[in-house]
């Protein structure tokens, strides 16, 4: 059973997180605890270990004063200072202010949280917190059924050269040896001094959705990984993106998912895409990365071959996957019809994501992070691959070290 803590003083902002949470079977709503102000959610903390704690930034002292602007920032910062609690499994921050996102974004991201932006029209904030208790669970199951993560992190790619080359360069791998299968793992250590991760990687047999589903299903019940990422190259949207920027998809889809139907001029696909979503926490991630010019600038400084002038951009953006390799610019304007912000297309995104999200509990968390090598157009050659490959490794390697648990 998920035990939940509201800290929050707004009335409509409770009820709508009650709503989201009474939609879930699995948390009946005697275990979700409400507290409207910093002391009494300090002695729900004192008394009481809580799966997940939904915080507002903008709380006060004690019931009936006046909220302070960073009365939940100090709260976390206390949490996580003072032995006195017990410390919750999960945090999650939610605002209703603008101005104060970017700001505690950066703070919750440094204890590897994440913080949603609260508004009364929206939707997308009660997506991101259902995608979180929903992970909590299958992380409740996986433990019940005595199952839990053994890898903080796996790694798949679809080639051998030079997508596995890229990733064989970040630390030193050793074969494992006594699995039962024809795949070959490597396990190794991703350190920086400071933290260690335990990682696996593994690269496909072939290009596509089919073989990155089947890779993904094998590691995840192999190795039950906390998080479970594809590198390599990808096709980017011209004019969107520029070759060496890396792009994490969000959301993908199967871009030739749908029905044929007769049209004028041959037949016509209606598409039916059932895209996968990128978990809040990652995106969250991600998009303070984005920000990180230093992190960007460190990865295309090091590479030292021909690169493109400038450093790459990080892009969290629609991706869509294929069952073949473009090189046709109308067939890309085609499916930018159906998602107007695509910045990617590959042969394998939705595929991992997939079957991370069918796999067997605990699901991981996963992603696609791939360097634009090309922009599946006429124009298409193979001239970045080298460059584009490795800053998506690198860039993964640093981002894992900087902000995964």
């Amino acid at each position: 059973m998920i035990s939940v803590l509201i800290v929050d003083d707004a009335e409509r902002k409770i009820e709508r997180i009650r709503q989201v949470i009474s939609e879930i079977d699995e948390i009946p709503l005697e275990s979700v605890f409400v507290s409207r102000c910093q002391m009494d959610a300090k002695r729900h903390l004192a008394r009481q270990k809580f799966d997940l704690v939904i915080l507002d930034i903008q709380l006060p002292n004690r019931e009936g004063e006046s909220p302070q602007s960073k009365g939940g920032i100090d709260l976390l910062t206390e949490i996580h200072a003072r032995t006195r609690y017990k410390k919750p499994s999960c945090i999650v921050g939610l605002t209703a202010y603008t101005d104060r996102l970017k700001a505690a974004g950066e703070l919750f991201a440094g204890y590897l949280w994440t913080v949603l932006l609260y508004e009364d029209n929206s939707t997308s904030w009660e997506e991101g917190l259902r995608h979180r208790l929903e992970y909590l669970i299958e992380l409740k199951q996986g433990e019940a059924l005595g199952r839990t993560f053994s890898h903080d992190l796996a790694v798949i790619t679809a080639l051998v050269t030079p997508e596995f080359d890229a990733v064989q360069r970040l630390t030193d791998w050793k074969q494992v040896d006594k699995v039962a299968d024809d795949s070959r793992y490597y396990s190794g250590v991703f350190s920086d001094g400071n933290k260690e991760l335990n990682a696996v990687a593994a690269h496909l047999p072939q290009m596509g959705m089919p073989a990155a589903a089947v890779m993904a299903t094998k590691i995840v019940s192999h190795f039950s990984p906390r998080y479970l990422v594809m590198t390599g190259i990808t096709a980017g949207v011209r004019n969107d993106v520029q070759l060496g920027d890396v792009i994490v998809a969000d959301p993908c889809w199967d871009w030739g998912s749908g029905k044929l139907i007769p049209g004028t001029t041959g037949n016509v696909l209606v598409p039916d895409p059932l895209p996968h979503r990128l978990d809040s926490h990652l995106r969250s991630v991600f998009l303070d990365a984005q920000r990180d010019k230093e992190l960007l600038h460190s990865v295309w400084a090091n590479w030292p071959s021909q690169k493109p002038d400038h450093p790459p951009a990080l892009h969290v953006g629609p991706c869509a996957s294929g069952a073949c390799v473009l090189a046709n610019a109308a067939l890309v304007e085609e499916i930018k019809e159906h998602s107007r912000k695509l910045v990617g297309i590959d042969m394998e995104a939705f595929g991992l994501m997939h079957a991370a999200a069918h796999s067997s509990l605990p699901h991981p968390l996963a992603f696609s992070m791939k360097g634009v090598s090309d922009f599946a157009d006429e124009q298409k050659d193979d001239s970045c691959q080298q460059y584009a490959s490795y800053v998506s490794a690198t860039l993964m390697h640093k981002i894992a070290l900087r902000y995964f648990k």
